[in-house]
């Protein structure tokens, strides 16, 4: 008896259209990529701005963990920085994970990913501030941080730009066409 479906009669997807797992992939892939490198840039940028201020570079990442241990993050060694090191790239794999989600429904994020990209830097800073630190280990208060300042453009360019602008290449339907060929 002959097969039902044969290799010539098997449905396909509609031209044009990327199987599910092809947009997963993709998905995932942005976020990665995103998280990643937003996360490289933002630490690398900590890093020069707290050794230009005499400060030891175990004592930033130090600082990250401590959001979970409080201050005796301080006396840990090396597993606090290693702490330290995951929080930090949990922190930037989120935030890309929440813009690619956003940029699935909203498209004009992808659109203008330069002017979306500040504006979502801006809303990570303050997120960070007015929500992340005051429920830390820390226990800061809620309070507006100061505007204009180094660690907020940081965020603007090396977190928002980057996340938007590699979300938007990544994460775009045109890139499966270029890697197949198409």
């Amino acid at each position: 008896m002959p097969p039902l479906i044969s290799a010539d009669s098997a449905p396909t997807a509609p031209t044009g259209i990327a199987p599910r797992s092809n947009a997963i992939e993709r998905g995932g892939r942005a976020i990665l990529i995103a998280g990643l490198l937003a996360g490289v840039l933002d630490l690398t940028f900590a890093l020069i701005w707290f050794g230009h201020q005499g400060r030891a570079p175990d004592q930033l990442l130090k600082s990250i963990a401590g959001g979970a241990l409080g201050p005796g993050a301080f006396a840990g060694g090396a597993g606090s920085v290693a702490l330290g090191v995951v929080f930090h790239f949990s922190i930037s794999l989120g935030a890309a994970a929440v813009y690619y989600i956003a940029s699935r429904y909203f498209s004009a994020l992808n659109k203008y990913a330069w002017i979306s990209g500040l504006i979502y830097g801006l809303l990570v800073y303050e997120f960070m501030h007015l929500v992340v630190l005051p429920l830390s280990a820390y226990h800061r208060p809620v309070k507006f941080p100061p505007l204009f300042v180094a660690d907020v453009l940081s965020h603007l360019f090396f977190v928002g730009c980057a996340i938007a602008l590699v979300v938007r290449y990544f994460g775009s339907n045109r890139t499966s066409a270029t890697a197949s060929g198409a």
